[in-house]
């Protein structure tokens, strides 16, 4: 008898912490730091942290929002290349937000040693960061600000062809891209690196993120352009054509395999835009003029 009033006292404490937790959980998931409020383009734009959280694993990100937050509106979701963080897409959800639209840049977990998410860059890979776009795709779309038709992704590097392959999967939620540089030759370029699976070692140092084994076996097989076809909403590629990290190649087979794709090719600019920033702002703002 007192094993049974010991373990109903138990499962009622349980049950009281669980409540708290899931009270707190659902605090954390949601809490956002005080609006800071800058100006793009003539336009104010309101800037918040908003973290996810999935199980345990924490997903950083900042919110850009237009003042105007009556109704409903498109939403813009930054992926971010490999050892960059949300910060990197800044410029670009900024302009997004002075268009009218939300826009959302997030930490990948282990996208860099600089990451605010969970996760270790030993743990990283394209099919990993496939799924925290996806966890991210999701969470975003039940905002009850965002409408839902209109979902746009864009990403930058590894962050392009991240955000290509969830749409793939995705491609009934997600109503255009945004590929800016997208590493497409990711799989190429491991298979060349290392031709014998046997021979990846524990870590490798890519661009100064330490990359473990997983970040090579996942794209071993890996055809980046088996399914874009299937992908039938508009795409927006820009690339430059002193790009030494992704060759013009790689982006124009890509082009030719969307059917609904516009291809921007800046004279003179490199793989991260440098100087050209005004230049991509400008195209990526027109692209979503015309999506309104």
């Amino acid at each position: 008898m007192k094993f049974l009033k010991a373990t109903g006292v138990s499962a009622l404490l349980l049950a009281l912490a669980g409540g708290v937790f899931t009270g707190v959980f659902k605090y954390m998931q949601n809490a956002q730091s005080p609006r800071q409020v800058v100006k793009t383009d003539g336009a104010k734009v309101v800037v918040e942290e908003l973290s996810f959280f999935n199980d345990m694993d924490k997903y950083y990100g900042k919110i850009y929002k237009p003042v105007d937050t009556s109704g409903t509106h498109p939403v813009l979701i930054f992926c971010h290349g490999i050892g960059a963080t949300a910060d990197w897409g800044e410029t670009y959800c900024r302009t997004a937000a002075s268009r009218g639209f939300y826009a959302y840049a997030f930490d990948f977990r282990g996208g860099s040693p600089d990451s605010r998410s969970s996760g270790k860059t030993t743990d990283m890979s394209v099919e990993t960061e496939k799924e925290d776009l996806l966890f991210i795709l999701k969470r975003i779309r039940r905002e009850p600000f965002i409408d839902r038709s209109q979902v746009f992704v864009m990403g930058h590097s590894q962050g392009g062809l991240v955000a290509a392959l969830a749409a793939k999967e995705a491609r009934r939620q997600i109503a255009g891209l945004v590929l800016l540089a997208p590493a497409f030759n990711i799989p190429d370029f491991s298979r060349e690196l290392y031709p014998k699976t046997g021979k990846i070692p524990e870590t490798t140092d890519l661009f100064g993120t330490a990359a473990g084994k997983r970040y090579f076996t996942d794209v071993r097989n890996l055809d980046p352009y088996k399914w874009l076809a299937r992908f039938q909403q508009p795409v927006l590629l820009i690339h430059g054509d002193q790009d030494q990290t992704v060759p013009l190649s790689y982006v124009e087979r890509a082009f030719e395999c969307y059917g609904m794709a516009e291809l921007e090719i800046l004279e003179g600019a490199g793989h991260s835009f440098d100087g050209y920033a005004d230049e991509v702002r400008e195209r990526l703002a027109a692209w979503l003029d015309r999506r309104i």
